[in-house]
């Protein structure tokens, strides 16, 4: 939904596995993720404020269509990442 609205997750990929590793091991609590993105979600213009969100297409097809190809560039973006969580 990041993507969709123009923004992005800033975090290296290096502190983004670190960081889904805490959460998955429960070393994390709620207030602490909250603020990790709020750190590291940044806007196309750069502001760091999270403004209101557009829905998806209420059209199944179109919202489909739309979150497969942000599933898409998510993964070209970030294979490094899912590549080394796999191995966990």
């Amino acid at each position: 939904m990041l993507r969709y609205n123009s923004y992005k997750l800033t975090i290296p990929d290096e502190e983004l596995i670190k960081f889904i590793l805490k959460i998955s091991s429960g070393e994390l609590n709620k207030n602490q993720v909250i603020e990790l993105f709020k750190e590291y979600i940044k806007s196309e213009n750069h502001e760091s404020k999270i403004k209101s969100l557009k829905p998806l297409p209420k059209d199944l097809q179109k919202r489909r269509e739309i979150l497969i190809e942000l599933a898409r560039q998510s993964m070209r973006e970030k294979r490094k990442v899912y590549e080394t969580l796999a191995r966990y």
